[in-house]
Parts: C-alpha cells; structure tokens; sequence
C-alpha cells in the first residue's frame, strides 16, 4: 500500500530542514548582508542571506530533495515555510509589523515557492529519465493528480 500522505509530510520536514540549514550555513560562513535597524529581525535572518549563491544552493538543494522523492509540492511546501513563521512571530510581538502581508507574498514567498517546486520537480524528472524505467513514475505535480 502507498502511503502518500506520508511522502508528502515527508517532503515537507525535508524541505524545511533543508532551507533551515542553508541559512543557517550561510550565516555561519557570513555570507549574509549586515543587519538593518529595524523591528525585522526574524526575517532578515532570511532576508540577509539572499544573493545568487543562496538562490543557486536553494535551488540545488530542492532539485537533489526531487532526486529522492516524487512529490515537488511538498518539498517546495516545506522549502517556504521560514518565510511565513518569521513573518508570524514578528506580527505576533508587534501588530504593525507586515501590514503589506499580501504583496510580501507575492513578491518573495510565491517565487520562493515556484521555484523550488519548479527544481523539485526537475530533480524527480531526472531520476525517473535516468532511471531507465520503460514506464518511470511520474512525478506529481500535485499529489491528488496521476498515479504512482
């Protein structure tokens, strides 16, 4: 029996982790822009690192997380999930905070997201071509369509 709900919760804590640890990576290293006075300080712990180096290893990580699994909606789920909890945490401490709400996610978290479930699924189209199946799984581009 399949258990997709599993893989997909699976993507999930393996997207998470790995966005988590990028930044933490890229902080630990310093790769990240100085800290601007303002009251943002959760999300600038995200927002400091962006550059095209953190954009290419966001992208390298979610495409190797599409090598491993078959669902790139969870992965790229999971891949955004710091973006919103540090968003939260600082609208919870100062209500003012993120009054544009709607425009940062069209702006950041939806790219985010579009990407890394766009390299996702490149990832999971490479090993299934690779695999050299005559009939490979396919990859889902979301989990209730397809089979296998």
């Amino acid at each position: 029996m399949d258990n997709k709900f599993g893989r997909i919760v699976f993507g999930i804590v393996l997207g998470l982790s790995a966005s988590i640890c990028l930044i933490a990576v890229f902080h630990w290293a310093g790769w990240v822009a100085s800290e601007r006075p303002d009251s943002y300080h959760y999300t600038q712990l995200i927002t400091r690192c962006l550059g095209p180096a953190f954009i290419a290893g966001y992208l390298l990580l979610a495409g190797l997380l599409g090598l491993l699994l078959r669902h790139p909606a969870g992965i790229a789920l999971g891949m955004i999930v710091p973006f919103p909890v540090a968003a939260a945490i600082e609208i919870s401490q100062d209500k003012s905070n993120h009054n544009l709400l709607p425009f940062e996610m069209m702006i950041s978290w939806g790219p985010a997201a579009v990407l890394a479930f766009f390299a996702a699924w490149l990832g999971c189209t490479l090993r299934n071509r690779v695999s050299g199946r005559e009939e490979p799984p396919r990859c889902r581009l979301i989990p209730a369509l397809g089979r296998s």
